[in-house]
């Protein structure tokens, strides 16, 4: 088979399950007053270098739409970019967790949005009065939905844009370790150091079975965020399982190693692929996302052999999405490569 569909399709990793079965021997005190969740928020908290609040929660939807409606009332807006995950890929998620905030698309190449792009809009777009939602918070994806980055400098700048308009900065983290692991970033310097006010440190495509954590930096939203949790649904009882699987993910740096291994072998995967006469990238890749033109003969082919890849006609005809994991393997590589040139 093909594993190159989504960083989702990967299994958890082994230390991931090992730990969740050192985590069900016997009780343990609920709604995370558990030994794990209190031995993994420290963790969290030195790995950040801040006294951060942190939530574990099961997906990357909810702790966006919490870390949102941390920020954001119901009649508020949040911008974002037009290519982003919350626009694209969440339905009306984080409409409806936040009671109805709505959305605003910005462009930016590469899916990102630079800071003079908000600034613009902002200044062009004052509202007037109650018959616009006022302008509440500016959310970020790092990596972004065309597998780039944001440099910490372009951060920065954000943020003090957005902080600037009296905005917070949330940061929809899914691929936030992929990103460290390409910048070379520290987990403080790509998050509150560069003004970011809340996170999603995603973990389920990184080797979790199903566990993110919602990190708060600015505390002032302390008050609200535990009864949204609760009110959504997403106080978990049975804590420790979350908090095992990011625990296991924080010990010996294993969250580092399985994004690394996950961008190197996206870097392995593009080099095959671009041997081949007519195929070449749409987007320049940082992380694990591959964005890759196919000429339609060699996908032809592939079909021919009942297997196909992910269209992302966004980009343009014949283009398609590839992503890579921690557990994809050199033979895979080779199995789609040698598919693609027959």
């Amino acid at each position: 088979m093909i594993f190159f569909g989504s960083d989702n399709m990967a299994p958890a990793s082994p230390e991931v399950m090992a730990a969740l079965a050192a985590a069900n021997n016997g009780p343990a005190v609920p709604y995370g007053d558990d030994p794990v969740t209190q031995r993994v928020i420290p963790k969290i908290q030195a790995l950040f270098e801040t006294d951060c609040a942190v939530y574990p929660v099961t997906t990357g939807t909810i702790a966006n739409g919490l870390g949102l409606a941390a920020f954001c009332p119901a009649y508020g807006a949040i911008l974002c970019h037009e290519h982003s995950h919350l626009i694209q890929d969440e339905g009306t998620g984080p409409e409806l967790i936040t009671g109805g905030a709505r959305l605003i698309p910005l462009p930016g190449d590469g899916a990102r949005l630079s800071a003079e792009t908000v600034d613009r809009f902002l200044r062009e777009n004052p509202g007037h009065g109650v018959h616009h939602p006022p302008h509440k918070v500016l959310a970020l994806t790092q990596g972004t939905e065309l597998g780039t980055v944001y440099s910490t400098a372009e951060l920065r700048a954000l943020s003090a844009t957005a902080h600037a308009h009296g905005l917070k900065v949330f940061m929809d983290g899914a691929r936030f370790a992929n990103a460290i692991v390409a910048t070379g970033a520290t987990a403080a310097q790509m998050s509150w150091q560069a003004g970011i006010d809340a996170l999603s440190f995603g973990a389920t495509k990184n080797g979790a079975m199903a566990a993110e954590a919602l990190i708060l930096f600015d505390l002032s939203a302390e008050e609200t965020l535990p009864h949204n949790r609760k009110r959504t649904g997403h106080l978990w009882s049975k804590m420790r399982y979350l908090s095992a699987q990011i625990d296991a993910l924080l010990t010996d740096e294993l969250w580092l190693k399985n994004a690394r291994h996950a961008n190197t072998t996206a870097k392995q995967l593009a080099d095959e692929l671009c041997r081949l006469d007519g195929v070449s990238l749409a987007v320049e890749p940082h992380i694990n996302e591959l964005f890759v033109s196919i000429p339609e003969p060699r996908m032809a082919a592939l079909r021919a052999q009942d297997h196909d890849l992910l269209a992302w006609p966004l980009l343009g005809a014949n283009v398609y999405r590839l992503v890579t994991s921690w557990y994809s393997q050199p033979q895979q590589i080779t199995h789609l490569v040698s598919m693609l040139d027959s």
